[in-house]
């Protein structure tokens, strides 16, 4: 009885990742919601890194990309990755900024670039008040304050835009 639960979860782990790739925590979370005791399910999850099956690694840099494209700042990426119980290391996100052909800095400037258009489709004039509804948005990305102004300063110029 206890080879067939062993067995039934780990067919339900490999239908999971055959959907995408998961955290161990999530998984872990997964397994218990299926009553599945927690030394099994470090069992089951043991075997299938053995195997090859299991790559926390790749959930968590195909975590990193996306959590990038979402303009996220790399302090407020890592605190997320950290909340979903997943580390990830300054080189790693600088690894995830190459594959996706971006930095930081770049980056940051396409978000600007992105608010301020915004303010040009509604024909909203770009003045002091827009600047810091804009900054603000980015601030709560995780950005810093300084380099919002910093990397502003630049898009303001290369734009063309006059406050």
């Amino acid at each position: 009885m206890l080879d067939e639960s062993l067995k039934n979860a780990k067919k339900y782990v490999l239908y999971l990742l055959s959907r995408r790739d998961y955290s161990r925590y999530q998984i872990e979370r997964k397994l218990k919601l299926k009553k599945v005791p927690q030394d099994q399910a470090s069992q089951i999850l043991e075997d299938l890194k053995a195997e090859g099956l299991f790559k926390e690694n790749a959930y968590a840099k195909a975590r990193t990309r996306q959590l990038l494209k979402k303009g996220l700042s790399n302090t407020a990426l890592k605190s997320k990755l950290r909340f979903e119980h997943c580390i990830v290391q300054d080189t790693d996100i600088e690894e995830a900024y190459l594959e996706v052909g971006s930095s930081g800095e770049l980056e940051l400037q396409s978000q600007l670039k992105k608010e301020l258009r915004k303010f040009a489709k509604k024909n909203e004039a770009i003045d002091a008040k827009a600047i810091q509804k804009i900054s603000q948005t980015l601030q709560k990305k995780g950005h810093r304050f300084s380099d919002i102004q910093k990397n502003l300063t630049l898009v303001l110029k290369e734009e063309e835009i006059i406050l």
